[in-house]
């Protein structure tokens, strides 16, 4: 596992290895939170077009247990956001199995939350690697992302009909928020990214505003009850505590 290095830059700390402009914070910040560890990739044989993360405590090695992952095509951290394609969550094991088709394999952008944990990421080649173990630090600071409010436009709807999730943002005490607003649909295996409605901010810099972010999904083909898990990342790799909002899909 690769240990993320902290530089000083000019009176600021630089995250190398983090994303650009993702980790630059004052000295007198607890700056240490965002020295996380990048997960590992493992090659192996590819069964059920399955991708495994095993998500684990980085000090006791024990499997987190309900963990959401929501993950990227192509890279981590794509330019322009809409890359989010696979979700998923723990079981009791610490693993989440994404179904990623042989057409679509690419190198992918593992992103891990759970509430009183730092965000956790890995980068992995899909047409190589079958699985990843991604490690995350416990987070000692109280202060994080709030989000509230979170709800749908609707508590029901048809099968593939489009509905809005949307919520309320606070960034913490010493960090601004990160573009990683991101919701996890566990049951189908889907994730997206909640968008400001004040509009995107300049990328580089990314500091994201507070207030109203949503998302315009496409419910499941099937009926039935779903929820969607939603967790919101400040500048300093500290992650809301998670907000989860049911559906209901009819025929």
């Amino acid at each position: 596992m690769r240990a993320i290095e902290l530089i000083g830059v000019s009176g600021l700390l630089l995250v190398s290895g983090c994303k650009e402009a993702l980790c630059l914070f004052p000295p007198a910040s607890n700056t240490a939170l965002c020295a996380i560890t990048e997960g590992e990739c493992f090659r192996g044989p590819i069964q059920n077009d399955e991708f495994i993360v095993k998500v684990v405590d980085e000090e006791t090695q024990e499997p987190i247990v309900g963990a959401v992952g929501s993950h990227e095509k192509g890279c981590l951290y794509c330019a322009g956001h809409n890359s989010y394609y696979w979700g998923g969550i723990t079981d009791e094991n610490g693993e989440m199995r994404i179904k990623v088709p042989s057409g679509e394999r690419d190198v992918m952008g593992l992103h891990t939350f759970q509430n009183g944990y730092l965000y956790g990421r890995a980068k992995c080649d899909a047409t190589e690697h079958n699985r990843a173990n991604i490690p995350m630090r416990k987070n000692p600071d109280s202060d994080k992302p709030v989000v509230s409010n979170a709800a749908t436009t609707t508590t029901s709807v048809r099968a593939g009909e489009q509905f809005t999730l949307r919520l309320d943002l606070q960034e913490a005490r010493g960090a601004k928020n990160s573009d990683e607003t991101l919701w996890v649909q566990p049951e189908t295996g889907k994730t997206g990214r909640l968008k400001p409605t004040a509009g995107e901010p300049p990328d580089p810099p990314a500091e994201y505003p507070n207030g109203e972010y949503t998302d315009v999904i496409t419910a499941p083909s099937a009926p039935g009850t779903y929820r969607y898990v939603v967790h919101a990342t400040a500048h300093n790799c500290v992650t809301s505590d998670r907000a989860e909002v049911t559906l209901t899909v009819n025929p």
